[in-house]
């Protein structure tokens, strides 16, 4: 139990320690004056949401699915970093969230962890899902190319374009995950639980970037499109509430034996 929990949080918890550096020194930290400056209201994100991370997977036993969407949304947070990093030893650790977080997912997709529930009823609702999934992956990818061709120095990236390689990277996990809950009946719910997550997370994130950053910045908050944030995080809430809700309470028994 203690060895699951510290692999599935320690991606969470380097995240936090790397925040935190961010917040404090951030002239070592990245590249250049201007990432420091931009990057700060999205650093404090950051360090709050792998501070919630942690304490979850240290506390809570978690669901496999969620624990999916947790580390897929470390590995979005930390796309930012490793494009403005200006320090080789933030770098060997930015690889080494990767590379955990990477093995925490592949770990929970092999184990079945969850059972699999009456096919016949969960196929319209498993086909609603992926038509959701597919909606929003073909909105981030087509809404990121568009500003990443605007890209004239790689080392000169705004907070948009930053934002948008983290957008194509979410959409290629959300893509495998959906291959994988559409050939693997064992592991459609843990998937989609995943997508759900990270995508209810992120939307959850971004509306505390607009507020964070109208204070930062002593600007006006962008109430439309926190608005707007709020109505699609529904798209990624109620499924996930309902795909929780079809997990049974019990799940069978398997090395990592956390519960549903």
């Amino acid at each position: 139990m203690l060895r699951h929990k510290f692999r599935s949080g320690f991606p969470s918890l380097l995240l936090f320690l790397i925040s935190l550096c961010q917040l404090a020194i951030r002239s070592v930290i990245y590249k250049n004056k201007i990432y420091s400056e931009i990057l700060f209201s999205n650093d404090i994100i950051s360090t709050i949401i792998s501070a919630v991370f942690v304490l979850l997977v240290l506390v809570v036993k978690l669901n496999p699915g969620v624990i999916i969407g947790i580390n897929s949304t470390v590995l979005y947070l930390t796309v930012p970093i490793l494009l403005t990093l200006g320090s080789s030893i933030i770098l060997v650790v930015t690889i080494t969230i990767i590379g955990f977080c990477v093995y925490s997912i592949t770990r929970e997709i092999v184990n079945l962890g969850l059972p699999i529930y009456d096919n016949s009823k969960l196929r319209a609702e498993h086909i609603i899902n992926i038509s959701i999934v597919l909606f929003f992956c073909a909105f981030f990818c087509v809404k990121a190319i568009g500003i990443l061709v605007t890209i004239k120095n790689i080392n000169e990236l705004s907070i948009e374009q930053i934002t948008s390689f983290a957008d194509l990277a979410i959409v290629i996990l959300w893509m495998l995950y959906l291959v994988i809950s559409i050939i693997s009946i064992n592991n459609r719910l843990k998937t989609l639980i995943g997508i759900m997550c990270s995508g209810t997370v992120l939307n959850v994130s971004l509306v505390l970037f607009f507020i964070v950053d109208s204070i930062h910045n002593a600007t006006l908050f962008k109430y439309i499109d926190c608005m707007i944030i709020v109505c699609m995080s529904l798209f990624f809430i109620i499924p996930l509430y309902r795909l929780l809700r079809n997990s049974t309470s019990k799940i069978r028994a398997s090395p990592s034996g956390h519960s549903a």
